[in-house]
């Protein structure tokens, strides 16, 4: 018996959404008043708006993955880019829940987090298993 192994590809640069962020004036709605409010920038938007279209695309309408979760994102980023590894992995899970692949990223016990380059071919391949089918032994020191 072999369990599923699910395999996504997001086209284009991987953006970063941690340090794209901007703020904007809005009103807020009990009071009227316009309050700032900190939001990710166009380039980031745009992204997201290109993954989720990717994503629903591939996953093509079936019902959304249930249970613990583990996740293997291999981005392949672009020139000029340098973004920490620990920041690549918030923009495509949430576009996994976006894209109703999954019904929140809170399901991910276990994601693993690779950077590579591919000037020609910027991505990310996210591989998405059962949590149990990775097995990890934690060794005490």
């Amino acid at each position: 018996m072999t369990d599923t192994v699910y395999k996504f590809e997001i086209q284009g640069k991987p953006q970063v959404q941690k340090n794209n962020k901007q703020i904007i004036w809005t009103k807020d709605k009990r009071t009227g008043q316009q309050r700032p409010c900190i939001v990710d920038n166009a380039k980031v938007a745009r992204w997201r708006k290109s993954a989720v279209q990717q994503l629903t695309v591939q996953w093509s309408g079936r019902l959304p993955i249930v249970g613990n979760l583990a996740a293997v994102l291999t981005a392949y980023i672009g020139k000029a880019q340098r973004p920490d590894v620990d920041n690549l992995a918030a923009g495509p899970l949430d576009a996994l829940e976006k894209a109703k692949i999954v019904a929140n990223d809170y399901q991910f016990t276990c994601v693993t987090v690779l950077r590579r380059r591919d000037y020609d071919n910027p991505r990310v391949e996210i591989l998405i298993c059962k949590d149990d089918r990775l097995n990890v032994e934690i060794v005490g020191a």
